[in-house]
């Protein structure tokens, strides 16, 4: 097909000459002239590039960037072009600086040589529970964590979770001012506003007071509230993690008539099950629990045997990875296996059918190493299997020996039992002052709650967060979270051992602590690590 050459002519009567101009089309022209695959229009890419009507298409859309395209290009011109873009990219990155003078110390920090990292001891934590690390720092500045090798939740071991806090500290996104309906406002508006806002609960004992807050261990937190309870004694704390240890109290509650938090002793153990319970990788005393059990997988003069590992998972985990033996099943199918395992530890019989002669060898092998053994589950089995996994610890004498029980390191209370009886009083009207401490509760609650929508009933919704993010959009003001590593503060580790946590750096983003929150609302003007000394 012969192609086309659109001409539009200006009118001679106007004394104008003829200039060709080419067409302008619209993509949904050239849409369908490409749909109809003609082989008579174009033949190449390169043969519709170089159309009239395409070229005057990119020159309407593009138009800076079509003059290389308007005439032949050979290769001597590309490189010169390519280099030329390269050269003006790298100017536009570079932005005119201030001028400053470098100037040595006239007096150097103690102990500071520029380039030989000093380490400092501090905590960190996950869901509540915290890991001692020390921390690496080049002249005032923490640029690697490890484990502390005296710290009994870690042994001088870290995850990769904890290992990637010290790139949050050091996000950008990270929030950076204090926000009122997504404007800025300074501190100073925010605390006026909140302070006289408390001063009206007082009439009602802050009744209309609410806090809702992520698993923590901090003894000195406790005793803030403690305080804050005595000033306004209706004040009412809420629980919520998206990744939660419900199931695990209950059990507990179940078997023992009041929630307890369990503590495994791998290193004693010569025969570990697990049912579907990942305890290498996830859960408090992971770190601690991975090092034990690999201290066992290792054979000495003085220990010639291995211990054995048993896993009952739906999941290829880490730990299942580890295993001796394990078996795949269906999460819902756990709870039989576990009745069926301790029926054949208490009565000797082990059932029937495809997982018989598995579970009488898991069974036989328990039995032989009474004392010596755990049986875990998984803290996404629902409370019955934990109440299970209890009473077979208890036939196999592993209480006291290589399970042991201890107060709850964090709050105990039902998470989302919480988070519905707050759901209900924002939407009853009942909340005047919410103050929302950490998590995502807008985006990782349950859905049904539709919680981000019952925050914007609250008479007045705070915000302390790293980041602004779901919640913060539902909430009224938003005030920058300080990172653990730029605070006072103390924490407990999974078995209750106590930890200090101090800053490496003066905080990035002037954000506040939550022990800093609290003393302003109490209107404790001292400086955050006295309070925390006090405790």
């Amino acid at each position: 097909m012969e192609r086309r050459q659109n001409v539009n002519r200006v009118d001679e009567t106007k004394g104008a000459s003829e200039m060709p101009c080419p067409k302008r089309v619209s993509i949904a022209e050239l849409r369908e002239r490409l749909k109809s695959g003609d082989p008579g229009v174009w033949r190449s890419l390169e043969e519709i590039a170089d159309d009239d009507e395409v070229r005057a298409f990119l020159d309407q859309e593009f138009p800076r960037h079509t003059a290389p395209w308007m005439g032949e290009m050979d290769r001597r011109q590309f490189l010169r072009l390519a280099g030329a873009s390269l050269a003006l990219a790298g100017l536009a990155g570079c932005r005119i600086r201030p001028i400053k003078e470098i100037v040595p110390y006239v007096k150097a920090p103690e102990n500071l040589v520029p380039g030989i990292p000093k380490f400092y001891a501090t905590a960190l934590t996950l869901g509540g529970y915290a890991t001692g690390v020390l921390v690496e720092s080049h002249e005032g500045r923490p640029t690697k964590l490890e484990g502390n090798p005296e710290h009994p939740a870690s042994l001088g071991s870290t995850n990769a979770l904890t290992q990637a806090m010290i790139l949050e500290l050091y996000d950008p996104d990270r929030s950076q001012s204090v926000t009122r309906d997504g404007k800025y406002v300074t501190p100073a508006e925010f605390e006026s506003d909140v302070k006289a806002r408390l001063r009206r609960q007082l009439a009602t004992g802050g009744e209309g007071i609410r806090f809702l807050l992520p698993s923590g261990s901090s003894p000195t937190i406790e005793r803030l509230f403690a305080r804050l309870q005595e000033r306004y004694p209706q004040l009412r704390r809420h629980y919520w993690d998206a990744v939660h240890r419900d199931s695990v109290y209950e059990g507990a509650r179940l078997s023992f008539g009041r929630p307890l938090e369990p503590v495994y002793r791998f290193d004693r153990a010569d025969v570990v099950v697990s049912l579907d319970a990942d305890f290498l990788f996830e859960g408090p005393g992971s770190v601690r629990y991975a090092r034990d059990f690999a201290d066992r997988r290792r054979v000495r003069k003085d220990a010639p045997t291995m211990n054995r590992l048993y896993v009952v998972e739906s999941t290829m985990s880490v730990t299942g990875g580890m295993a001796d033996h394990r078996l795949s099943m269906r999460p819902s199918e756990v709870e039989a296996f576990a009745e069926a395992l301790r029926s054949a530890i208490r009565d000797g019989v082990s059932g029937e059918g495809g997982q018989s002669a598995f579970l009488s060898a898991m069974a036989q092998d328990l039995l032989a190493n009474r004392g010596a053994s755990i049986v875990i589950a998984g803290e996404n089995q629902p409370a019955a299997v934990h109440a299970l996994v209890n009473e077979i610890n208890a036939l196999l004498d592993n209480h006291g020996s290589t399970v042991q029980w201890i107060e709850p390191v964090v709050n105990p209370e039902s998470r989302l039992e919480s988070i519905r009886e707050l759901t209900a009083d924002l939407q009853d009207g009942k909340v005047e002052l919410l103050f929302v401490f950490g998590g995502n509760p807008a985006y990782d609650a349950p859905v049904d709650l539709q919680f981000g929508e019952a925050i914007r009933r609250a008479g007045l919704s705070v915000r302390l967060g790293l980041y602004e993010d779901e919640t913060s959009a539902h909430c009224r003001y938003h005030i920058p979270l300080a990172h653990e590593l730029e605070s006072w503060g103390d924490a407990r580790a999974f078995d209750g051992t106590a930890s200090i946590q101090q800053p490496l750096i003066e905080p990035l983003f002037n954000g506040r602590s939550v022990v800093a929150f609290l003393a302003m609302l109490l209107g404790d003007e001292r400086h955050e690590r006295e309070i925390v000394k006090e405790t």
